[in-house]
Order: structure tokens, then C-alpha cells, then sequence
């Protein structure tokens, strides 16, 4: 009779290793184990990734600080818009956040003022091939968790809502103004 050995497991050539090896954050849920990421956030502050916000939150006493740069060049009229920005939120309970961006300094021009057209953020678009700089505008808002996926649900759902303060000079075409 021949009689099964367990092997050990191989030894990976030089520079390689074994899958079972590598270790990421993870996170025990019940009975689960979970693969987790840093809390990363949008350019409107709450959590997910450049524009796209997720459907997680903060957990409760948590919080995340950010800074982001974004440059939009748009036709018509050759707008150039560009804003350094810090971004903060903060996790009230494990199913809400509290959330906000602030719009540290804004430049704007445009490269041909009288052509048809707007961005709609910006409907008039700066001084014909001039930059304006200033303070941008203010976002603060909430977002609420409704379905957790990691909590067993199908899928991963939030709600949220934010209000823009008009802090930007409207003047000036950094945003909508006060």
C-alpha cells in the first residue's frame, strides 16, 4: 500500500514569492476576514477616489485629510481652470459622514471669450487671456451609509448631499461668488 506524503510547500526561485506570503490590511468582520484600503478621499471630500465618491463611510471617530490639484481645460471658448484644494471628513457614526473641500486657490482664463458656449461650472469663464487667482469655493456635506457588502448585503449602497458656499469672487469667474 502506498502511503500519501504532505509536501512542503515550494520554495519560490530567487526574487519571487509564494501568493500565501503576501499580506495586505485586512480586517475580521463575524467570522470573515476582509482585504481593506486606507481611507482615501474625493475631491469633494468624502471617501473614494479622485471624483467618484463610494459607497463606504468613515468609521465613527475616524477622520481623513487631503489635498488635491485638478486642471480642467474645456471647449468652447479655450477655458483654463485649475484649483488647489484640501479636503477633510469625518466619520459622526460608523453609518455617517461628515464631509468638506475648500477651494484654497483658484485660476482661471479664457482663450476666446466671445465664442458660443459655456462650462457650466463656470458659465462666463474667466478674462480673455488673462489669469484671474483667488479663493474658490466652499463644499460641505453629509453621506450616509445604507447597505454595507462587507456586513453581508449584495451590494454597497450610500446616500449623500453637499451645499456649495458661493466663497469664490463671482467677479473675478472662480466660481459662483457670494
Amino acid at each position: 500500500a502506498a502511503f500519501a506524503q504532505a509536501q512542503a510547500p515550494a520554495t519560490p526561485p530567487p526574487g519571487q514569492v509564494n501568493k500565501e506570503d503576501v499580506k495586505t490590511w485586512t480586517a475580521t468582520v463575524g467570522d470573515k476576514e476582509w482585504s481593506i484600503r486606507p481611507a482615501a478621499l474625493t475631491m469633494e471630500g468624502d471617501t473614494g477616489l479622485f471624483r467618484i465618491p463610494s459607497a463606504y463611510t468613515l468609521g465613527k471617530g475616524q477622520a481623513a485629510f487631503g489635498y488635491f490639484f485638478d486642471n480642467i481645460d474645456r471647449d468652447p471658448r479655450g477655458l483654463d481652470f485649475a484649483i488647489h484644494g484640501l479636503v477633510a471628513a469625518y466619520g459622526i457614526t460608523d453609518k455617517l459622514e461628515v464631509f468638506g473641500s475648500l477651494g484654497a486657490q483658484a485660476r482661471t482664463k479664457s482663450n476666446y471669450r466671445d465664442e458660443a458656449g459655456y462650462f457650466n461650472d463656470l458659465p462666463f469663464g474667466g478674462d480673455e487671456g488673462q489669469w484671474q487667482t483667488g479663493f474658490g469655493d466652499v463644499r460641505l456635506g453629509l453621506k450616509m451609509k445604507l447597505a454595507d457588502d462587507y456586513q453581508g448585503a449584495a451590494v454597497g449602497a450610500a446616500i449623500r448631499g453637499f451645499v456649495k458656499l458661493p466663497t469664490a469672487d463671482e467677479a473675478k469667474d472662480l466660481g459662483t461668488g457670494g
